[in-house]
């Protein structure tokens, strides 16, 4: 007898293609997308902040105080300019110290080194506004400008002294301390003297200041 054909064996099932996710699984999702966007986010509020501060700066009208110091240094023959962040501050200072337009008038400007009595105010007034409110470039022009109409110096030599007075006062306690007792300022003095040789200024030309 003749046996007969086993019977073909049954395909195996094709492999199943869906995914099981473990629910305690993690997906890792890169993170630079979102710094870059906070860094983006950041820059943009740091520049609106600062283009709107500097437009209102630029929009800023000089104070009665202002105008008066510029008009009083005018009269004496020098070119006081003021930024309209410098502007700002100084009417600022003015108003907590308060400074008035006409206490500039009466008295030719407010000359915080005189013999006379200063009152306060006046003092701290000057102190903010050369420590504070000007830059080192309008402090330097100023001083500069003070020495060579009163010298003999060249506009070179006098600008680079008035640079020099301006960081020897700012190394030495800043410009109110200087206001306040200038008598015993025996560090700015030192610190000019050593630079008039780098300035090319003989001692015998501030004789004449």
């Amino acid at each position: 007898m003749t046996d007969s054909p086993a019977p073909a064996a049954a395909p195996a099932p094709a492999p199943s293609r869906s995914v099981v996710i473990e629910t305690n699984s993690r997906v890792s999702v890169p993170k630079w997308p979102l710094w870059t966007a906070l860094a983006a986010v950041g820059a943009l509020v740091a520049f609106t902040a600062i283009w709107f501060v500097t437009r209102k700066d630029e929009a800023y009208r000089p104070g009665p105080v202002v105008l008066a110091l510029q008009e009083s240094a005018a009269e004496n023959d020098l070119d006081l300019v003021f930024s309209p962040t410098e502007a700002r501050c100084i009417d600022k200072a003015a108003a907590d110290n308060e400074i008035t337009a006409e206490m500039i008038d009466a008295g030719g400007g407010l000359d915080v080194l005189s013999d006379e009595v200063v009152e306060d105010g006046q003092k701290a007034f000057m102190g903010t506004m050369f420590d504070v409110c000007m830059t080192r470039e309008s402090r330097a022009s100023v001083l500069a400008q003070g020495i060579s109409e009163d010298s003999v110096l060249d506009s070179d030599q006098a600008e680079c002294l008035g640079g020099a007075l301006d960081d020897a006062i700012v190394e030495n306690g800043g410009y109110a301390k200087f206001f306040e007792n200038p008598d015993e300022a025996m560090g700015v003095m030192t610190a000019l003297f050593g630079a008039l040789e780098d300035c090319g200024i003989q001692f015998e030309d501030l004789m004449s200041m």
